[in-house]
């Protein structure tokens, strides 16, 4: 590594370029093993943030689900209720007009003086 020319002086001596050297090698060393250092640091930060937001949105989501099941349980038991009522109607409205029709549930068949005798009383 050393090129030196015998014919031109030399400023510093042999030894202290070699000591210059192996000073620099070792500060370049250091300055790796700390740029090492903060790169797995900002590194494992980075790693534990973004497995604590994974976490949270898991558990967000999961609380989701509980109140997704809660709202279909109110709606099931809203159409519920609704089907139901319309089922009470029907019945009522069948009971009325089973009251009102003949016992074999025929269609009456009425000519048109009975329409007409119908009209003129009403």
């Amino acid at each position: 590594m050393n090129h030196f020319n015998e014919n031109q002086p030399l400023l510093v001596e042999p030894n202290m370029i070699n000591h210059l050297n192996n000073k620099l090698k070792i500060c370049h060393i250091n300055k790796n093993y700390f740029y090492y250092l903060v790169f797995n640091i900002i590194c494992f930060v980075f790693f534990i943030l973004t497995l604590a937001i994974i976490l949270l949105f898991k558990y967000k989501k999961k609380n989701n689900n509980e109140n997704y099941i809660e709202k279909m349980n109110i709606k099931r038991k809203y159409i519920l209720t609704k089907i139901s009522e319309l089922e009470k109607i029907k019945k009522t409205k069948l009971k009325t007009k089973l009251k009102n029709t003949l016992i074999t549930n025929l269609p009456s068949w009425d000519s048109d003086i009975q329409l007409l005798n119908k009209n003129k009383l009403n």
